[in-house]
């Protein structure tokens, strides 16, 4: 028989799980590190909700049937950022990258494959499963 607890990704979601960024040229790890919240998080249903919100809200002002892709990498950003707690072994210009949340906001921005790995890592329930 199989444990529920084999399908428990909401606790580790909520704890949030540290993912090593990938080197884009030997797809190895880079020895840096982000601590982010899962789908499953709490967290990650309240900022879902609120970008639920902000779409409506954005469609119905500016009576467009979509969203441009300035404003969704925008709001993809709001979500990540908000579902970072941290990070090490990140560097800028050879300077230490102290975490911040406004600092987590420029990272995603600035770098989208770091926002793309992020994501993908976030999305994945087998990063959350607990041991």
């Amino acid at each position: 028989m199989m444990d529920l607890k084999n399908f428990d990704t909401k606790a580790k979601a909520n704890e949030g799980v540290e993912i090593e960024l990938r080197d884009l040229r030997t797809g190895k790890g880079s020895g840096a590190f982000i601590r982010v919240l899962g789908t499953d998080s709490d967290k990650f249903a309240e900022l879902s909700a609120e970008r639920s919100r902000q779409v409506a809200t954005i469609l119905e002002r500016t009576g467009k049937k979509e969203l441009s892709r300035e404003e969704v990498n925008g709001l993809t950003v709001d979500l990540l950022a908000g579902c970072t707690v941290g990070w090490r072994g990140l560097k800028d210009g050879g300077e230490p990258f102290e975490y911040s949340d406004e600092r987590a906001k420029k990272l995603y921005e600035g770098y989208p494959a770091i926002r793309e790995q992020v994501n993908l890592a976030i999305a994945d329930r087998t990063n959350f499963l607990l041991a």
